[in-house]
């Protein structure tokens, strides 16, 4: 079985919205179907894009340490709060783009969001007998 040109990497942990003016970290899996290279990115895209080039920013991709062919590789990278969009209403999401051009992963859509109190609920830990401020979306999940 063949596994789509856009899943040879992976990327874990995409939160469905990110408050806008915070770093955010993206961690990824370079899958063993791509080799990678010093000149490989990953793009943060807003969703409907149709080339590569249609990028919003992007940061280089670190060479993964301990890099052995063939095998799967871990990789992450921190964007800088004042290179991501402010809260636009807007779907973003994040994709490797090799060194040849050719998107090779792409995240699930998330938002960037100025975070306001009605994004957050109080949930009593009765364990510790304590509050907690957790955001609404988790706490629905």
């Amino acid at each position: 079985m063949q596994r789509s040109a856009y899943a040879a990497v992976v990327f874990h942990n995409v939160a469905e919205m990110y408050p806008a003016d915070a770093h955010v970290e993206c961690s990824y899996t370079i899958t063993s179907d791509i080799t990678p290279s010093t000149r490989d990115w990953v793009g943060l895209y807003k969703v409907g894009w149709m080339s590569p080039n249609d990028y919003f920013y992007y940061e280089w991709a670190p060479y993964p340490k301990d890099y052995k062919p063939e095998t799967d590789a871990q990789a992450k990278i921190l964007y800088q709060a004042h290179n991501l969009p402010d809260d636009d209403g807007e779907f973003y999401q994040f994709c490797y783009v090799t060194s040849s051009g050719h998107i090779r992963g792409a995240s699930t859509p998330f938002q960037f969001k100025r975070p306001s109190a009605g994004d957050f609920v109080e949930v009593e830990d009765e364990d510790n007998d304590m509050l907690i401020v957790q955001e609404k979306t988790i706490y629905l999940e």
